[in-house]
């Protein structure tokens, strides 16, 4: 990874340590998406755990799961990790 990747990185990484303690689901949501846009980013499931630890809670209607945070975005890191090798223009 080259030093200008990095810098963008570091940045995102800190604002979604942010996010995850202070703003509402759906802006963890947005972080975590763009870094997993941007970047092969593994660290958005290491948020997902701790925002699963810190908030959820079991719900009925996804057959009791209390990681839900946590098992949406690994399927998220799969899905983005496999499309982006099959893109020609990445």
């Amino acid at each position: 990874m080259n030093g200008t990747a990095l810098k963008a990185r570091i940045p995102l990484n800190i604002l979604m340590a942010v996010a995850v303690l202070f703003f509402p689901w759906w802006f963890v949501v947005i972080v975590a998406l763009l870094l997993l846009i941007m970047y092969e980013a593994w660290e958005v499931l290491l948020w997902s755990i701790i925002f699963d630890m810190l908030y959820a809670s079991p719900i009925p209607f996804y057959f009791n799961i209390p990681i839900l945070f946590t098992f949406i975005f690994a399927v998220f890191f799969v899905a983005f990790s496999v499309f982006k090798r099959r893109l020609i223009f990445y």
